[in-house]
């Protein structure tokens, strides 16, 4: 509950001559022996034995106040003139006790109702200017374009928000009469990828993102992260290559791309995928996988067809499903991976499937997929784990999945799919891994992220959560015993009668709670508002 100014003034005075005529009830002196203050004769203030009347090192004095307001103290601020507002959890206005300690926080104590309250100033210095962000190119590769107040733009890649690129060269203008190059400046507005400026007397419109958006951010900004372009784009290309496949299977082919270029050999007893990254005009830093399962036998007929993304991503249609590669720590790693999931024709080991690509079909059949696509076949994925990859044993799937937990983008698009599949296979490690980074996504540093409390639906979504409740009770408990119980009023029961744990913070132990204990704790919270608010009075004579 916030304290607000009534109509009382405290007269300060920061002159010592001032109290020369006057009576001094009281001095005191603040943590570090920075300020000293003293409390004169004032109609409004309680004097002597009062233990509210302090002062801290940033200026700031309480006086405990002959009641005019709610409150039976005041903080004031000589420094910028102005009282001090403070925000309580509950209603208790009577403070008994209080001190300022280091760094001008507060300690205050209500001894009645056995309340601490601790108060901090908390000083955050920022690293640059804030100023304003923008999603652009969403059609062709989106970018958070990021304008500072003093004018430094920087393009990030959305989904990881690392890594700034310097994009000042999207905002130059040439002045073709004096052969100039200038940087638009503010104000200017951009919407739909265009901005729109004014240049003397002229209002002028630009188109930001341009047609050959994602060379433009490999060649001349020298933007290198990755790129997610719309979904509906990728899966055309997936179609298209299902829809291409013939007889003949793809051997030896190059993919010569923005950024990369891909190599496959596909050999008899091994299939070699490499990939080189651009550096100036030559392809360096080659890294190399060989992508044969090992209960595969026959290299050259494993690959179907290969189509190169605008990402600079390989999709692949194999033997065992479709395949889209990416480079990700100097290493090749699988970025997606469908195929069909039917237990009524199949185990779902790779082992023994049949490459029909009738199901693979029907999961890019849904108009709905814009932005982002479908989840990975993480069923058949699990199921697979042991399977390795060439001659090293490479475990591709199990670096896959650790991805797909690990990575906040995989997490966040795909965290309800993955549990899904982890109760359908009833893997209560997996689901336990899982439900960890849920907790650990909502409470960072010991502070709750209120912003991602979302991701707990993760764990609580109605279409499975009564299974994961039924198969998995020990790992459900494991949850709740993490999970903070912030009440969502600021009336707090003080004393309630119900055995279940009724306070702000964090607990470890829960205890079963009836409608009745609900009840009567709400009576009881009736009853002594009631109380409070008709106190008796007593006369003596």
């Amino acid at each position: 509950m916030a304290s607000t100014p009534e109509s009382h003034s405290i007269q300060m005075d920061q002159r010592l001559d001032k109290h020369a005529a006057e009576e001094i009830l009281e001095i005191v002196c603040s943590p570090k022996m920075k300020y000293i203050a003293v409390l004169n004769k004032n109609y409004q203030i309680k004097s002597r034995g009062s233990k509210l009347f302090a002062v801290s090192d940033n200026k700031e004095v309480s006086i405990k106040l002959i009641r005019t307001n709610p409150y039976n103290f005041t903080i004031y601020n000589s420094e910028i003139d102005n009282e001090v507002l403070l925000r309580f959890r509950d209603q208790r206005k009577e403070i008994d006790f209080l001190s300022f300690i280091d760094n001008g926080n507060l300690i205050m104590i209500n001894a009645r109702d056995y309340r601490a309250y601790v108060f901090e100033t908390k000083d955050t210095e920022c690293e640059g200017n804030s100023g304003k962000f923008y999603f652009i190119a969403a059609e062709k590769g989106e970018r958070l374009l990021l304008v500072t107040r003093d004018q430094k733009f920087s393009l990030m890649d959305p989904y990881k928000l690392t890594n700034k690129i310097d994009a000042s060269k999207l905002f130059e203008i040439n002045n073709n009469e004096y052969s100039q190059t200038n940087i638009i400046q503010e104000p200017f507005l951009i919407k739909s990828d265009k901005i729109i400026y004014s240049n003397g007397e002229k209002l002028l419109i630009k188109e930001l993102v341009h047609d050959n958006w994602i060379d433009y951010l490999r060649k001349d900004l020298g933007d290198t992260n990755s790129i997610t372009a719309p979904s509906r784009k990728t899966i055309t290309v997936i179609k298209n290559g299902l829809e291409s496949i013939s007889d003949k299977h793809v051997e030896f082919k190059e993919f010569r791309g923005r950024f990369l270029l891909w190599k496959l050999e596909c050999h008899q007893d091994f299939v070699m995928l490499k990939a080189s990254k651009l550096e100036g005009n030559l392809y360096l830093a080659k890294v190399q996988q060989d992508i044969l399962p090992s209960f595969y036998q026959n290299g050259k007929e494993f690959i179907l067809q290969c189509e190169l993304l605008d990402s600079d991503d390989l999709v692949m249609i194999t033997y065992i499903g479709v395949i889209v590669w990416t480079i990700k720590s100097e290493k090749i790693r699988i970025h997606y991976y469908w195929n069909d999931w039917d237990l009524n024709s199949w185990d779902g080991y790779l082992e023994n499937a049949d490459n029909s690509k009738k199901e693979i079909e029907k999961i890019f059949n849904d108009k709905n997929l814009e932005r982002i696509l479908p989840a990975s076949s993480y069923a058949i994925i699990c199921k697979n784990l042991d399977v390795e990859f060439g001659k090293d044993k490479v475990n591709l799937f199990r670096e896959f999945l650790k991805d797909s937990v690990y990575e906040n983008f995989y997490f966040t698009c795909y965290g309800k799919e993955l549990m899904e599949k982890f109760i359908l296979l009833n893997d209560d490690a997996l689901i336990r891994i899982l439900g960890d980074k849920c907790i650990k996504e909502c409470v960072k540093d010991n502070t709750h992220a209120t912003f991602r409390i979302s991701l707990l639906s993760i764990i609580f979504d109605f279409n499975y959560f009564s299974k994961l409740l039924e198969s998995h009770p020990a790992f459900i408990t494991s949850i709740l015993t993490k999970i903070a119980f912030v009440l969502p009023s600021l009336l707090l029961d003080q004393r309630p009668t119900s055995s279940h744990l009724f306070s702000y913070g964090v607990h470890y132990h829960l205890s079963r709670t009836s409608f009745i204990d609900i009840l009567t704790s709400d009576i009881f919270k009736v009853w002594t508002n009631f109380k409070e608010n008709h106190k008796p009075t007593f006369f003596f004579h």
